[in-house]
């Protein structure tokens, strides 16, 4: 939805994601944290991260998956 992202800039942008997701799905499926983007303020975000990586560093069970994110799984 942004005009801002150049690498979306292309006659198929729906088209270009998918490619790239598929592209680097190998690379992501190796992370040890993931952090939902999604249409949030950038604090929040920061302080999921923040927490994640905490709790990770910490040996500590991470906290449950913000509402936002848990309503849009099911």
């Amino acid at each position: 939805r942004r005009a801002d992202r150049p690498l979306l800039q292309t006659a198929d942008p729906e088209g270009t994601v998918t490619r790239l997701l598929t592209e680097r799905e190998p690379v992501y499926s190796h992370a040890d944290l993931t952090i939902a983007s999604r249409d949030v303020p950038h604090d929040r975000i920061v302080e999921e991260c923040i927490e994640a990586l905490r709790a990770h560093l910490c040996g500590e069970q991470a906290a449950q998956p913000p509402a936002d994110i848990a309503s849009a799984i099911r």
